[in-house]
């Protein structure tokens, strides 16, 4: 409990100090180091591992998904055993519905720090590489993850059904340099969590101030405090399904704005064509 309390000491001043600085020259910096260290440990483990059998599997994959992506994305496995059901029900729908709840915030702050740029910018810069980058990611990491397997060795299967969270240092301690690269991926973790709560924190002061686009340094913080509040009751639950109630009961609203949010974008686009 003394550790889990530094930490996340250690986090609140690390996510409040952005919020006492513009939006360029905190998370913007921030999240830079964070997408550096990222790219960082994908090469490194695309090029220490087995590379050929890597690239295999990442071709194969995104083969496989552009040819079923329409199918796969309409199915709800409501015809299976009860096992995939229950893994459908447990992991997908939780990780759709908490992108739900995160949406609201997320596209307010991508249109602020999107001022000025096209329709076709923030496609390409928001929407195609962040899942071209993410396609490679969960490519590389899980193909050597595979191959791990496929080679008859057990760590990971043990590691994931043992403790899941630690399966990414057992992989790379497989690896060389592994005392390097799990830092890594420790300090990218903790960065990528500071630019989500100041992202989060920012879009509510503007809200508060009625889209105000340059929100006070003074409700910045506090709702950062808020936020850093509802994040210590979590941790405190010390129960993953009580988060997830959570997220459910945050995303339900959401999920009838988000179609008039759309409506709303259409009309948007429309009336500025017309002008």
């Amino acid at each position: 409990m003394g550790l889990t309390t530094a930490l996340f000491v250690l986090l609140c001043i690390g996510f409040l100090m952005p919020l006492t600085v513009n939006v360029e020259k905190g998370m913007g910096r921030i999240s830079n180091i964070a997408f550096g260290i990222a790219l960082f440990l994908v090469l490194f483990v695309l090029l220490s591992g087995p590379t050929y059998y890597i690239m295999s599997v990442l071709v194969d994959a995104f083969g496989a998904y552009l040819g079923g992506v329409i199918h796969q994305g309409f199915r709800t496995y409501a015809l299976a055993d009860e096992n995939l059901r229950s893994w459908f029900e447990d992991w997908t729908l939780t990780y759709m519905v908490w992108w739900i709840s995160w949406a609201p915030f997320v596209g307010v702050f991508i249109a602020r720090i999107s001022r000025e740029r096209t329709i076709r910018e923030y496609l390409l810069a928001v929407t195609l590489l962040p899942a071209l980058f993410s396609i490679f990611w969960y490519g590389v990491f899980g193909g050597i993850a595979f191959y791990e397997t496929l080679e008859g060795k057990r760590n990971l299967l043990e590691a994931v059904t043992g403790n899941i969270d630690s399966v990414t240092f057992v992989l790379l301690d497989k690896l060389p340099l592994s005392p390097l690269t799990q830092t890594a991926v420790v300090v990218s973790g903790f960065l990528f969590i500071i630019t989500s709560v100041v992202s989060a924190s920012l879009v509510l002061a503007m809200f508060t101030e009625r889209g105000n686009p340059d929100p006070s340094v003074r409700n910045k913080l506090v709702w950062g405090l808020i936020v850093a509040a509802l994040g210590l009751t979590m941790i405190l639950a010390g129960d993953i399904e009580v988060v997830r109630r959570i997220i459910v009961m945050a995303a339900l609203p959401f999920v009838l704005i988000l179609p008039l949010l759309f409506v709303s974008l259409l009309k948007a686009l429309r009336s500025e064509k017309t002008e």
